[in-house]
């Protein structure tokens, strides 16, 4: 349900930026990682899971609230007035690491 959802979003802003973009209107999605929010509390507070989460991110820690934050007000300024339709990552390279993800290790 989650991934097909997931595409289904990213489907649908790259139909929506295709449309509106002739009137100047741009269309993006965000895509975070592990970031450290109210919601990832209890996975944060399980010192195996935050250490097991960390070690899946090329830079080995989880990402702020506010690093996401970054990416979303890049996306809004004049600096990105030629993209649309896109996608941005911000997962620390969580999706670039190959091998799957066991939260148990």
């Amino acid at each position: 349900m989650y991934a097909s959802t997931k595409a289904a979003i990213l489907q649908m802003a790259r139909g929506l930026a295709s449309e509106v973009g002739p009137q100047g209107v741009r269309v993006n999605t965000i895509a975070p990682g592990v970031i450290d929010t109210p919601l990832t509390r209890p996975l944060w507070d399980d010192v195996k899971a935050r250490d097991a989460y960390s070690a899946h991110t090329v830079f080995g820690r989880w990402g702020s609230a506010d690093e996401v934050a970054s990416a979303v007000a890049f996306l809004a300024s004049d600096a990105a007035s030629y993209i649309t339709g896109t996608n941005l990552v911000v997962d620390a390279g969580w999706t670039v690491i190959d091998d799957r993800f066991d939260p148990g290790r």
